[in-house]
Order: C-alpha cells, then sequence, then structure tokens
C-alpha cells in the first residue's frame, strides 16, 4: 500500500485497476471470437474493421416512422417487410436531415416512431435502402415507445465452438 495514501483512495485506486483488467479481458476476449469468425470466414475483412464492426460504438442515428394505409394482412409481419408493403408509408431520417420517404402521406410521430441505431458506417441516404438489407449491416431498431429492440443485427460475429478433426 502506498504510505501517502487513506484506505479510501488506496481502495479506489484498486478498483479503478481491476476495472482496467476487465476492460482489457474483455476486448481479448472479443478479439478471439473476432479471430475465430475469420478462420472460418477468409474474406470477412481485416481484424481491425471485424473490430470496428462489433464495437459498442453508436456511429450515427436515424428516425424510422411508418403508417399502414389500409388494414394490413399481416400484423405480425417483419417491420423491414413494411418498406416493401403497398399498405404503408415510412420515411427514414438522417441525423443530416436527409432520408427516405414512401408515399405521400403525412407520417405524424405515433407508436410507430422508431429510432435506428448505426454502429459500422453512416449510410448516405442512397445507400439507406439497400444497407437495411444487407446482411453485413450492423444496426438497431428500437421502438421509442417502450424502448424494445426489434431487430439487432449487432451481434453476427459469434465465436466457432465446434472442432473439426481430420480423418483418414
Amino acid at each position: 500500500m502506498d504510505n501517502d495514501l487513506t484506505w479510501e483512495q488506496y481502495l479506489e485506486k484498486i478498483r479503478l485497476e481491476l476495472e482496467e483488467l476487465e476492460r482489457k479481458k474483455s476486448r481479448e476476449s472479443r478479439k478471439k471470437q473476432v479471430l475465430y469468425y475469420m478462420v472460418s470466414h477468409p474474406n470477412a475483412g481485416t481484424l481491425s474493421d471485424l473490430m470496428d464492426v462489433n464495437s459498442n460504438e453508436i456511429k450515427a442515428r436515424a428516425l424510422f416512422r411508418y403508417k399502414q394505409l389500409n388494414d394490413c394482412s399481416n400484423e405480425t409481419c417483419d417491420i423491414l417487410k413494411c418498406l416493401y408493403c403497398e399498405n404503408s408509408a415510412y420515411e427514414i431520417i438522417l441525423e443530416s436531415g436527409n432520408g427516405i420517404k414512401n408515399g405521400q402521406e403525412k407520417i405524424e410521430s405515433s407508436s410507430f416512431d422508431h429510432e435506428i441505431l448505426f454502429y459500422d458506417i453512416i449510410p448516405t441516404e442512397e445507400e439507406l435502402f439497400s444497407y437495411l438489407f444487407d446482411e453485413n449491416s450492423r444496426y438497431k431498431i428500437i421502438r421509442k415507445i417502450d424502448n424494445a429492440e426489434i431487430i439487432d443485427t449487432t451481434s453476427m460475429i459469434r465465436p466457432v465452438v465446434e472442432n473439426k478433426k481430420l480423418v483418414k
């Protein structure tokens, strides 16, 4: 123990050192998972790119609103399917104020308001539609009324757990 520290200061110092060790351990564990993923998916990208893809940092946000114009025949459909549905109007507004819109209906704030959190890139308005349907995109769609995660594509990289054996 340092002689010039009080007991509380010493405990705080130790607690901070333990937290730093836990962060390093977590990062190394994530790095190991990404390396396993790279072995099974050789064309997936570089280690630094894939580590960034799985980071927890939100790069941008967008507001996603949709409205059913007529009675929807499938009320339990995937929210992304509403983008193709003839019975719905939607708008997705990026932080820049630009975005995409379908339908002439004015969509007011409602229980159908969602937030899209982008974790890998900030798509432009031209890229936005294809980005949402790209299996390599990392984003979440959160329903604003209750903060429920509707779609989460951020945890796609998972460790490979099965070991394969060579057979003669």
